[in-house]
């Protein structure tokens, strides 16, 4: 049955695959683990990638496809080593693991993936990028529509609100717990 508090499906196979990770590495803090996907699974073969990760990374924690079932596909043909590497300070946590890793992926044949690893692929947020083209766009936009200097004015209205509205949010924080939704705005 759906849980509207925590936002979960217990019983499903994601649900309950994120439950032995929880209970084998803890809750994993805000930094989400790295995926190693084989698409050729067998025993030996994750066996020798458990190793070669280890190698290239220790002190890093790793849970296998071999060792929890959840952790391949219904049909057998792809699963996951789930990576947790040690944590660098900074907004890029696994700065230092990555590069180790893409080469233990090439040299096993299996795709590195998850949020840090694709932030780190396509060159990492590229929220201010969109956000300056948008408003780029807009301005363009208005300025036709209003023909003259005014077409600022609704801009700057909105950026006004905008960080109105996250000053506020950011003061509740103090006070209470806010939902992982509305924290998403932050990143």
């Amino acid at each position: 049955m759906f849980d509207a508090h925590r936002f979960s499906l217990p019983g499903q196979p994601g649900f309950e695959t994120n439950q032995v990770i929880k209970e084998r590495f803890g809750s994993g803090g805000d930094a989400l683990p790295v995926l190693l996907v084989d698409r050729r699974p067998s025993a030996e073969r994750a066996g020798r990638l458990v190793a070669a990760v280890e190698q290239a990374l220790p002190g890093a924690s790793v849970l296998s496809y071999a060792d929890e079932k959840a952790l391949r596909s219904a049909d057998g043909r792809a699963a996951v080593v789930v990576v947790y590497p040690r944590i660098v300070p900074g907004p890029e946590p696994y700065v230092q693991a990555l590069p180790a890793l893409g080469r233990v992926a090439a040299a096993h044949s299996v795709t590195v993936t998850g949020k840090d690893a694709l932030a780190a692929e396509g060159g990492g947020d590229q929220g201010a990028d969109v956000l300056i083209e948008t408003a780029a766009g807009a301005l363009i936009v208005l300025l036709l529509v209003f023909g003259s200097a005014l077409a600022l004015l609704p801009l700057l209205i909105a950026a006004g609100s905008i960080l109105t509205t996250l000053l506020f949010v950011w003061g509740l924080t103090g006070l209470t717990d806010i939902s992982f939704i509305v924290q998403s705005c932050w990143r």
